[in-house]
């Protein structure tokens, strides 16, 4: 399918409503068919909304949610879909991360891996790690000791920086998404003895 033409969540919620015999599946067939095509700009990247694209540092990335973690938006299906998520990468990279929390630092991790760059994701648990984890190993959202990576200097306490993280890992080791799995989609360059054991992929 093109991309953003289809979101697995609310397929798999009809599919559920169906399994069970319930009218809920009308329900979220209406809501899908009333989505809106994903906004790509002219330059080819993902924008939050029709004409008007990110201009500017910002701690979410939810326009970039059809690339990871949906999987809507696949640089492993296509040519074309492998530019979008590229570009829409490399805007990000080009904003800076002024404004970014540690949490932007693991999304980043997961979006550079989704499009097999292990180099660019390690690069971006380094950064999470030197700045946004306390010497206990918790999450502090800001860049508490002031090492440059962010204007947000404060010693917040958040949870779902490290899950996230952690996931960046899993990504790097294992995909799934989109009923193909792949082994070792993302490991960085001076990765040279690697393995896992005990990841599931989707559907366990």
């Amino acid at each position: 399918s093109e991309p953003g033409t289809d979101l697995d969540a609310l397929v798999a919620a009809a599919d559920m409503a169906d399994e069970l015999n319930i009218v809920e599946s009308e329900r979220w067939r209406r809501v899908l068919a009333d989505l809106p095509d994903l906004a790509i700009g002219p330059d080819g990247v993902l924008a939050i909304a029709p004409g008007e694209a990110l201009a500017e540092s910002h701690r979410h990335f939810s326009h970039l949610a059809a690339l990871y973690p949906l999987g809507d938006i696949d640089p492993f299906r296509s040519a074309a879909e492998a530019r979008i998520a590229r570009a829409s990468i490399a805007q990000l990279d080009l904003l800076g991360s002024s404004m970014w929390m540690g949490y932007s630092f693991a999304w980043l991790a997961c979006l550079k891996a989704r499009i097999g760059d292990g180099n660019g994701a390690l690069a971006a648990l380094r950064a999470y790690a030197n700045a946004f984890l306390l010497p206990n190993s918790f999450h502090a959202n800001g860049d508490f000791a002031n090492k440059g990576y962010s204007s947000a200097v404060f010693r917040a306490f958040t949870l779902e920086g490290n899950f996230g993280a952690a996931q960046a890992v899993h990504e790097m080791l294992l995909q799934s998404h989109n009923g193909t799995i792949r082994l070792f989609p993302a490991i960085p360059a001076d990765w040279h003895d690697v393995s896992f054991e005990r990841l599931l992929a989707q559907g366990a």
